[in-house]
């Protein structure tokens, strides 16, 4: 998709915006936002120096089968620095591998959107940072600096940008010295592949999202996950072994990231053992590492016993070093990916994880990095997902202001004329005045019943409120109340206040059995009083009594001992003896200021 000049108007970038949203799936479908390695189905290709491996990935269902073949085109060599060109009938063969993916059901789903995924193991080359740089802790910054203008973060005016693709990669763990991260290029060679597939993605509107990966990187950040358990890459020189490359890293005594360098093969398949001794030896000598522990990885199929050929040289001159050969196609996680690449699974997660090791740390980040990837201020310059469906709903919101307009515009009209044919508009000048004065009347007639019908509403009733506590105690006796009383106040302070709460507050004394007085903590509860309130209140439309709501509160305080009721006239000793405690029960309804009951204090005010 064409990108803007840094200097376009925001007129131009608008445009832009709106012809992406009308023409594109970009608002709608997430997947053009995402990463390849996040997309449900996803095509990987690692490109050596001598062949191609193809697989294909259902992320869903974590499964695996063989990819389809790339058409033909020569492969290069780190130091190829043109264009891999495609013909029309390399790019025709191309796009119909596209077509038959996305189309295909084959691979356990419907494809709406498809991951690829281009590992280049064909080689890398590292260099050391400008002096100037070199210390610099904002990688972020330093990294967008190395993409777009690697002459000066190398401080190196020869280079020129179609050699290659640069990125940056920190020695994780080392937080302070003179050198705390280096460049490292691939070759930019595949450009024009990467290219056409994400082109035909976007001229099918599907979402076909092509990242460029160093395998080498993404070996090297794996390479925690495969030792054994126990073991750490502690004062460790690793050696990744790929068909026209070997990766050489080193670690320090915390396991850090100490150097990164590639060797590339000269003269054969693999580097000889002399060669590797003497860069083992060298390695050594630079890091200060004494008595290295060694690890040597084959990501292009050389076996174990090939491996440990290979450090004969090195082990006759060293035999107590320890040492360790592993061939990524024997590793179990390895076996399900097609042809056994070790960077696909990398990618994808199927490595796992390890904590703790600065070296792993390089996966979620560094080591997996888009070479062919723009640049942040080229990136800045094409809309987001959330720019495009904030544009989306301002048209939306623009559509409904034009109908709401239209809508007002055609009901203040048709008002308009409906007012000038009614009987209003006839009436003549004094006969309104007239209306209006009356008009007036009326207002302060209905704010003055307003007063008074807010002031004569009923908020106590005495019986009700004799119902209330009598249905506090069973109907079939065992309470005898000596005292029984009921009063409404005020609640609170009505000075500088507008209005003036309710108080009502119920309090009964008397005797109770022992069945009666074993229940009394139950029938005197609060939940239980609130229960009666509502009810009374909603049975005899006394709405004043009900409790429960914001303004409206309910206590209730019950005290009870033990003793004996005194004989009398009306209750003797042969009914006083059963009655063996007694109790006070008081309960308090609150009604505040701002309770729709509550009381004005303010006089009536019925001026203009």
């Amino acid at each position: 998709m064409e990108l803007l000049d840094t200097t376009a108007s925001p007129l131009k970038v608008y445009k832009q915006a709106k012809r992406i949203l009308k023409s594109t799936s970009r608002a709608k479908n997430p997947d053009w936002y995402r990463r390849s390695t996040e997309i449900a189905l996803q095509w990987h290709i690692s490109i050596g120096t001598q062949s191609i491996a193809s697989a294909i990935h259902n992320s869903v269902s974590d499964e695996w089968w063989e990819g389809p073949k790339l058409p033909d085109f020569s492969l290069g060599s780190e130091d190829s620095s043109g264009p891999v060109t495609l013909d029309e009938q390399t790019l025709s063969d191309l796009h119909e591998i596209l077509r038959q993916l996305l189309a295909s059901r084959e691979f356990g789903i419907k494809p709406k959107s498809l991951g690829i995924t281009i590992h280049l193991a064909d080689g890398l080359r590292t260099r050391d940072l400008n002096p100037e740089f070199a210390s610099d802790g904002d990688f972020d910054s330093l990294n967008e600096l190395v993409l777009s203008a690697p002459d000066i973060a190398l401080g190196d005016d020869s280079l020129e940008s179609q050699e290659g693709k640069w990125r940056l990669v920190p020695f994780m763990g080392i937080k302070d010295g003179d050198r705390l991260a280096l460049a490292v290029q691939v070759s930019g060679q595949y450009d024009t592949i990467a290219q056409a597939l994400q082109e035909y993605g976007e001229s099918h509107n599907i979402p076909v999202i092509v990242e460029t990966r160093s395998a080498a990187l993404e070996a090297f950040a794996g390479v925690p996950s495969i030792l054994p358990e126990g073991t750490t890459l502690s004062d460790t020189l690793i050696l990744i072994q790929f068909e026209g490359f070997t990766l050489l890293g080193g670690t320090g005594s915390r396991g850090e990231v100490r150097v990164i360098r590639s060797l590339m093969h000269r003269s054969g398949k693999l580097l000889s053992p002399p060669e590797i001794a003497d860069f083992i030896t060298n390695t050594a000598a630079l890091l200060n590492l004494k008595s290295p522990k060694l690890l040597l990885l084959s990501a292009a199929g050389a076996s174990e016993n090939e491996l440990r050929e290979l450090l004969s040289y090195y082990l006759g001159l060293h035999p107590e070093a320890a040492y360790q050969c592993i061939d990524a196609r024997t590793l179990e996680f390895a076996s399900v990916i097609p042809k056994q690449r070790f960077e696909f699974a990398v990618a994808t997660g199927k490595n796992g994880e390890v904590e703790g090791s600065f070296v792993s740390s390089l996966v979620s980040k560094w080591a997996i990095q888009d070479f062919y990837s723009l640049s942040q201020i080229e990136a800045s310059r094409m809309p987001t997902q959330g720019d495009l469906r904030s544009l989306k709903w301002a048209g939306l919101v623009q559509k409904a202001a034009l109908v709401a307009l239209i809508a007002f515009v055609g009901w203040a009209g048709t008002d308009f004329f409906t007012k000038m044919r009614s009987e209003a508009w006839k009436i003549a000048p004094t006969s309104a005045s007239e209306m209006e004065f009356r008009l007036v009347e009326l207002s302060k007639e209905r704010k003055e019943w307003e007063h008074w019908d807010k002031l004569l509403t009923k908020r106590s009733e005495g019986w009700l409120a004799m119902e209330a506590l009598l249905n506090l105690f069973p109907e079939d006796g065992g309470v005898i109340l000596t005292s029984a009383s009921y009063r409404a106040d005020i609640n609170g302070n009505s000075k500088d206040r507008k209005t003036v709460g309710i108080k009502r507050i119920w309090k009964a004394r008397g005797w109770a059995n022992p069945e009666i007085a074993r229940q009394l903590p139950t029938l005197g509860s609060k939940t239980r009083v609130a229960g009666i309130l509502n009810q009374i209140a909603e049975d005899n439309e006394a709405p004043y009594l009900s409790v429960g709501t914001a303004t409206r509160d309910l206590e209730v305080l019950l005290t009870q001992r033990q003793s004996s009721m005194p004989p009398s006239n009306q209750y003797p000793a042969r009914v006083a003896r059963h009655f063996r405690t007694t109790f006070d029960l008081s309960l308090t309804q609150s009604l505040d200021e701002d309770d729709e009951l509550a009381m004005s204090t303010k006089a009536l005010s019925i001026g203009p």
